[in-house]
């Protein structure tokens, strides 16, 4: 995958689509993605997803760039921070106009 080897395993369920997950050989991170997606549009397409710039967040490695591509589009998702179990207000979770 790119310059970097990678082990490749089918994923096939008993039903739906399967896909092929890339590790990366050195890393045994997960690296790429492809599967296949049903859309209302455009019927069944192929979809790849790639995970980059791992990070350690506390202690856990974090892919900070995600993309996304197939025939419909092409997205990157880059992070710039992840909190992991960072306290949040229940009052964030209300319902609008809730008592």
């Amino acid at each position: 995958v790119g310059d970097r080897d990678a082990y490749v395993l089918q994923y096939t369920p008993k039903s739906g689509p399967g896909s092929r997950q890339y590790f990366d050989a050195e890393t045994y991170y997960l690296i790429k993605v492809v599967s296949k997606i049903d859309t209302a549009e455009m019927g069944t397409i192929e979809q790849t997803n790639d995970a980059r710039d791992y990070r350690d967040v506390g202690g856990v490695k974090i892919p900070f760039v995600l993309g996304i591509i197939n025939p419909a589009q092409t997205m990157t998702i880059t992070l710039s921070k992840v909190d992991l179990n960072p306290q949040i207000d229940d009052a964030v979770f209300a319902r609008p106009g809730a008592k």
